[in-house]
This record gives structure tokens, sequence and C-alpha cells, in this order.
């Protein structure tokens, strides 16, 4: 072999290599790009997918309906009227039977407003720490009360007319309440109020048999 000939197929042989070579690094490219593409949409920077929230429960964040927060607070301030005067009448009366009443007030109505308390305050109310303003002015009229007026006057307003108006606020709330926490709190212990009224009713009747057998000076 002469050597033009070694020449010209060393220079093809070099052409071939070169080719094979061009090809195979434009391959890589390719690759590398549509990894990067692949990687940039599973990284979220492109269009991301639809995502799934958990609905809020309206009871737990607050968003209670207005009639909802008027009862906790009514019933609340109620409680707190029927403990503060139920002490009073422990100081204040000469009747057992009056303080046995106000004993079991101060009882069943404390825990009745601490298990309000507990389910008012996951739903963001705040109930009052005191009672109303016309509940105060009973408390002042009991507290300015006379001996012989003071348990007449306690069952009256307290163990009578408050169980009536408070029998009232939670039978509404038992049948009209939004929220099924306060309205199944409202149906539970409206047995306890009725019982209460008729215990105060019985005693406005003992008392009330007392005074007229009871002689009269003159």
């Amino acid at each position: 072999m002469n050597t033009r000939c070694f020449t010209g197929l060393a220079i093809a042989s070099a052409l071939t290599l070169l080719t094979s070579a061009c090809s195979t690094d434009q391959g890589l490219q390719s690759g590398a790009t549509q990894s990067g593409s692949a990687t940039t949409s599973s990284s979220g920077t492109g269009t991301p997918g639809p995502t799934s929230a958990t609905p809020a429960n309206p009871s737990t964040t607050g968003r209670i309906a207005q009639g909802d927060r008027d009862f906790a607070d009514q019933a609340t301030q109620s409680g707190l009227a029927e403990v503060q005067s139920s002490r009073l009448a422990l100081t204040r009366s000469r009747s057992a039977q009056v303080k046995a009443f106000a004993q079991q007030m101060i009882d069943d109505h404390m825990r009745t407003n601490q298990e309000l308390a507990g389910l008012a305050a996951p739903k963001g109310i705040q109930p009052p720490t005191a009672p109303s303003a016309a509940q105060r002015a009973q408390l002042q009229q009991l507290t300015s009360a006379d001996a012989q007026s003071f348990d007449r006057q306690y069952v009256e307003l307290m163990g009578v007319k408050a169980h009536q108006d408070t029998i009232d606020l939670f039978q509404r709330q038992a049948r009209d309440g939004a929220d099924p926490d306060l309205r199944g709190f409202a149906a539970r212990t409206l047995p306890a109020l009725q019982h209460h009224l008729q215990m105060a009713q019985q005693l406005r009747g003992v008392m009330m048999s007392q005074k007229s057998t009871s002689p009269q000076n003159g």
C-alpha cells in the first residue's frame, strides 16, 4: 500500500469518529434538557395540581350565631344571679327550708355555669362575669330588705320569677338554637330548672301558709 492510500484511510477513519462523538454529545444534551423539564414540573414551578382542604367546623371556629351568643350570655348571667342571691340567703334567712333551697341553688347553678363555660370557650364565646343590670338591681333589693320580708322576696324574685324567665330562655334555645352543643345543653338542663321552679313554688306556698296561721299583733 502506498503512502497516498494510507493517508486517505486515516482521514476517513477520523471523520467517522468525529461524527460519532458529535451524535453522542447531542443525545446527552437532549436527555439533560428533558430531565430538567421534568424536574421543573415536579418541583412545583409549573402549574400546580388541585389541592383538597378540610372544611372548618363552625362550632369550633368562633362563627357562632348571635342568638347562640345571646343565650350563653343570658344563661350565665342568670346562673350568677342565682348563686349570689342564694349566698346572701344563707347569711340572712331565718328559715332552714330557705337555706336548704339556697344551698341547692348554689350547687346546681355553679355546676351548670361551669358546663356552659366549657362549651362556650372553644366557640370563641366569652360569657359575662357578672349578672345583668336588672339582676344587680334585684340583688340590691334583697340586700336592702328587712329581716321579716327577706325570705319572701328571695323566694319570689329568685326562686319563682327568675326561674320562670330562665326556663323560657332555655326552652327557646332547646327548640331554636343553631349550635348543636348549646341546643343540647339547654335541653339537658331544662328538667333541673323546672324542678327548681317547683321547689320554689312549694316553698312559697309553705311560707304563705305559715303567714296566714301566725298570730296577728294588734
